[in-house]
């Protein structure tokens, strides 16, 4: 799931992918965002990942499990005040992910404003701009 071409089945960005520790990362496409870059920090295919996007570093290790195999994501903030923006869109991904995984035909993603307002109101700092929603002030 960690190809540039798995990762368009889950991700909203368009990704290419120099799949090596060192290797770059662009990401492009998506209406709400900028286009973007960063560096592989760690490849270890289909074990563990990292890369940095912005100032911010994303880590993933997959383990196996009772029930196959277990996902440890961890966000290194660039901000707090990206706390509940980075939470939504990780946990509209991530659920876009698991239905690819699990052969789910979901037809509509979670809409990711309620996702977003959930985390704020758990207490998650906001504050950040929200592309395509309060980045046009």
């Amino acid at each position: 799931m960690a190809t540039a071409p798995a990762m368009s089945r889950w991700f909203p960005s368009r990704v290419q992918l120099n799949a090596h520790q060192g290797g770059g990362i662009v990401f492009t496409g998506d209406p709400h965002m900028e286009s973007s870059t960063g560096t592989v920090t760690n490849w270890e295919p289909e074990r563990h990942w990292s890369f940095t996007w912005g100032d911010s570093e994303v880590d993933m290790t997959v383990e196996p499990s009772e029930q196959g195999s277990k996902l440890t994501f961890i966000e290194f903030l660039e901000a707090e005040n990206t706390a509940a923006r980075n939470a939504a869109g990780w946990h509209v991904c991530l659920h876009a992910m698991q239905s690819v995984l699990t052969g789910d035909t979901m037809t509509t993603p979670l809409d990711w404003e309620p996702v977003y307002r959930g985390y704020a109101e758990k207490g998650l700092p906001t504050g950040a701009v929200v592309p395509g929603i309060n980045d046009k002030n």
